[in-house]
């Protein structure tokens, strides 16, 4: 056991000192570089001139449809003024004020360059994929495909630095789902956070609608949902919250049994052709080959019944593993499904069973087939399914959002406040961080100089970080940042003043190098990682902006062990090797022979601290 240690630490010597120095500097060289390209591009760019620039075929086409995506949003723009003027009018006046439906819709839809294009491209049936060099012809659906291009530029135009809700402005607000939408769950876990996990969902959906870019959507509680919308404020999107918060409205609606599915996909229908108690939807479904495809269904627009009928809902396997979804009906519920399901099975005819359409918020769900009247308090819906399938339909049953949401906290931050907010933040910043850069380099000369080059190092290794993993800055963020580089700066003082020691022995500048960063190690990593556990504490147990704090603290705290121990050593090593360190010059502040009893009042400065952090 002895020859093998011993030969170990032959070995370890044997590494030349260039090479040790090497490796670290590559190993700093490749974080640097890779929290660089993490961090571009840092600003967002306005999404009509990214993708304008990013249209590289077809581009008189784009040019042209670009032309009327302006007109559309001018004239969304103007009728929303024109509204705002007519609601004040009419408060004004006393009376009530109802917005015309069409010009409300239209600029619903055109609001904003994101909006129109999507909008345009639907009514078009224009296949956005033509213009732009980015692969999504894996997706057979026209609108999806658009739909998803659409988000992937809206993406690539952003920074990757995420800025919170306080440094770029948006809305900020917290939706409770009522009591009574849990009762089929009763006291099982498992079932409230399935439905939690079920409106989470349904609202990320809504959210997609708006074209918002980069939302934060999160249970808080038992009962409550946190959603930021950045960029988005309320005169531009009075309808948002609205639309987020409005039930979510399960039907059920008869199917038309004689314009089939096959003759809508093969256009022997013409639109004039479709009844006008009868609208087309789509349903998804996934082939064997794991090609999704949208099947066209002719379904009535008014409904037979809603999902107040359904009592719960859940999956089901049989013996032969094939899945099917139960579906228990309320008392009341049970006698109105009698009456739909015999209505149905009395126009059946052999080989041609009648559908009942599943559909939940305007989208088509399920279409089963009803072959016998379902007279019980329970039914089951059979078909091809997949377990995913089955679940996801159960959920579409259960209908969590049955009852609106309920807005019990809001907080909207203007362009303005947050540029402002940014603005001062970052001049504090500059002034914190040049005071000691000003310090060091007056103190500790060229190793404070060093110092202060490590530092800039750890910021940008925290960023770069922290925009790779998406997580958001915030002015909370900021101030880590802030305690980040005085945690650093207090590192490099406790290994500067170790090395002080040891020169005044009378040592060499590299043993005093070696033996300061020896002496100071164990200090630096017990300091930094009790500072760790605080920060995963914050990161565990807290929310929104004290979790934000707490991932930056984190990541800067491990960036700073890094660039302390690793880097600046590395560069204090070099600068002596080929000379330019000889000695390490240091200002004194106090004389060398000062000679404070701090151990003799560890009693005293115990019995304050306790008392502090008691208070």
């Amino acid at each position: 056991m002895r020859s093998r240690l011993k030969k170990t630490n032959l070995t370890r010597k044997s590494i030349p000192v260039n090479a040790r120095i090497a490796w670290r500097f590559f190993l700093t060289a490749v974080i640097v570089l890779w929290c660089v390209f993490s961090l571009l591009p840092i600003k967002d760019t306005p999404f009509d001139s990214f993708i304008v620039d990013s249209a590289e075929k077809n581009v008189p086409q784009f040019e042209e449809l670009m032309a009327q995506v302006d007109e559309a949003t001018a004239k969304a723009r103007a009728i929303d003024a024109k509204q705002a003027q007519e609601k004040l009018d009419a408060e004004a006046a006393g009376k009530l004020y109802l917005p015309d439906a069409k010009e409300s819709a239209f600029a619903a839809g055109h609001r904003s360059t994101f909006l129109a294009l999507r909008t345009l491209a639907k009514e078009q049936k224009a296949d956005l994929s033509q213009f732009f060099d980015v692969n999504v012809a894996d997706i057979k659906n026209l609108d999806k495909r658009n739909d998803i291009l659409l988000r992937e530029l809206l993406r690539l135009s952003r920074g990757k630095t995420k800025l919170g809700l306080d440094l770029k402005g948006g809305i900020s607000f917290t939706l409770e789902l009522d009591e009574k939408a849990f009762e089929a769950a009763g006291n099982d876990t498992g079932l409230r956070t399935k439905t939690m996990e079920h409106v989470v969902g349904i609202l990320s959906s809504r959210i997609n609608a708006l074209g918002v870019a980069e939302p934060v959507i999160r249970v808080r509680g038992n009962n409550a949902i946190e959603v930021q919308l950045p960029d988005v404020n309320t005169k531009e999107h009075p309808e948002a919250i609205d639309i987020l918060k409005k039930p979510a409205r399960l039907e059920f609606r008869l199917v038309h049994r004689t314009i089939t599915s096959e003759m809508l996909q093969s256009g022997q229908v013409r639109p004039e052709d479709i009844p006008p108690t009868y609208e087309v939807l789509t349903n998804e479904r996934e082939m064997p080959n794991g090609q999704v495809v949208e099947i066209p269904v002719l379904v009535k627009r008014m409904p037979e019944a809603t999902g107040s009928i359904i009592e719960a809902a859940g999956p089901r396997m049989d013996g032969m593993g094939r899945y099917s979804v139960s579906m228990k009906f309320t008392s009341k519920g049970a006698k109105v499904f009698e009456e739909i399901t015999r209505k149905i099975v009395s126009e059946n005819t052999p080989g041609q069973d009648g559908q009942l359409a599943i559909v939940l918020d305007g989208k088509l769900q399920s279409y089963p087939s009803v072959k016998n009247v379902i007279a019980q308090g329970d039914a089951e819906i059979t078909g091809s399914f997949t377990q995913r399938e089955v679940i996801a339909l159960a959920n579409v049953l259960n209908n969590p959002l049955e009852y609106e949401l309920k807005l019990t906290e809001m907080n909207e931050v203007g362009a303005s406040l947050a540029e402002d907010a940014r603005d001062s933040s970052l001049k504090a910043v500059a002034i914190g961080a040049g005071l000691v850069v000003l310090l060091m380099i007056v103190v500790y000369n060229l190793a404070g100089l060093t110092a202060v080059f490590t530092v800039c190092l750890n910021l940008i290794m925290v960023l770069g970080v922290q925009a790779s993993l998406g997580a958001t800055l915030t002015l909370p963020g900021i101030a880590a940042l802030v305690l980040t580089v005085g945690m650093a700066v207090d590192a490099n003082i406790l290994i500067f003043e170790r090395i002080r020691e040891e020169t005044r022995k009378g040592k060499p500048i590299k043993a005093a190098l070696e033996a300061g960063h020896e002496n100071a190690f164990s200090t630096i990593v017990d300091a930094n990682v009790t500072t760790l556990i605080t920060a995963g504490i914050l990161i565990w147990m807290g929310m929104g902006a004290i979790r934000g704090f707490g991932v930056i603290l984190a990541i800067g705290l491990i960036a700073n062990l890094f660039c302390v121990l690793v880097f600046n050593r590395a560069l204090l090593e070099l600068l002596a090797n080929i000379g330019v360190m000889k000695k390490m010059r240091f200002l004194a502040i106090l004389p060398a022979e000062t000679n404070i009893p701090f151990f003799s009042m560890r009693k005293l400065a115990g019995f304050v601290a306790v008392v502090v952090i008691v208070a």
